[in-house]
């Protein structure tokens, strides 16, 4: 783009397309009353050197979409200009969206799959552009993998299913973003040793729950208990003792959601409102 020495030139329109302007552009377009700029980020536009030299900049009006006067009036060689409109004539709308990972957003006839600021314009019969900017978000799924053993006769509660079989079971939840988190169980029968007694008259209570669970158990022994959230962290850890029966946890501190708990060879689900 160079208009320099165009002393005739009155007024001049520069699209979103253009991203670069020369050094010395509009050098000596006195005549200048008005200049359109249609983008409504003045940064991703990159100015050479002297770009508006001798350019009347008290009486040359420089008119910029809507919501965007602000960013024109601190950005190098725009902020020349003593007057900045805003103009109606050119809409700038933002949005946001967010998908999860492995999903796609369409957007402009294309499908979208990275996070990132996208825009899109729409030109008008006047000429004037209507754009939008969308700012997309790619939230995580999670893929967890579960390794435990059982003896023979013994079961594994999962999923909300009593397992007495050995396979590869699965379990997804969702996260906060909605995405999914899925858990994938390997569970193996053993058939060496001393059978591992796995049914000690169990309770968790209650589910849902609003800050704290309770845990009966009612055989006397030592049991380590682990709080996992849906992407496979672990939230807590708690010891019974083996005077104690019931036992009572208080969870309040966590966020509300889907959480498992582990005890005794068990991964039981529960919900904290």
């Amino acid at each position: 783009m160079l208009f320099g020495g165009c002393i005739n030139l009155t007024s001049a329109t520069i699209p979103t397309s253009v991203t670069a302007i020369g050094d010395s552009a509009f050098i000596d377009c006195r005549g200048l009353k008005s200049i359109i700029c249609q983008n409504p980020v003045p940064s991703k536009i990159i100015l050479g050197n002297g770009v508006f030299y001798n350019v009347n900049k008290t009486t040359c009006i420089l008119k910029v979409p809507i919501g965007s006067a602000a960013a024109y009036q601190i950005a190098a060689q725009w902020q020349d200009f003593i007057i900045i409109e805003e103009i109606a004539t050119v809409v700038f709308t933002q949005i946001s969206a967010d998908i999860c990972e492995g999903d796609s957003y369409s957007f402009k006839g294309e499908d979208l799959t990275d996070a990132g600021v996208y825009y899109d314009t729409l030109t008008a019969l006047t000429g004037y552009d209507s754009i939008v900017e969308l700012t997309l978000t790619v939230n995580p799924t999670y893929f967890t993998k579960i390794s435990d053993s059982i003896s023979a006769g013994s079961s594994y509660i999962f999923n909300g299913k009593t397992l007495t079989t050995a396979g590869i079971y699965y379990d997804t939840l969702k996260t906060t973003h909605g995405c999914d988190s899925v858990f994938e169980l390997t569970l193996t029968i053993s058939t060496v040793g001393i059978p591992t007694i796995t049914n000690y008259g169990l309770r968790i209570f209650p589910n849902p729950t609003d800050g704290k669970i309770t845990i009966h158990i009612s055989q006397f022994t030592f049991h380590d208990i682990e709080i996992y959230d849906v992407v496979a962290q672990v939230v807590g850890a708690y010891c019974i003792r083996p005077e104690t029966k019931e036992t009572i946890i208080d969870i309040s501190h966590l966020a509300g959601g889907m959480y498992y708990l582990k005890i005794a060879g068990k991964l039981v689900k529960f919900v904290k409102e």
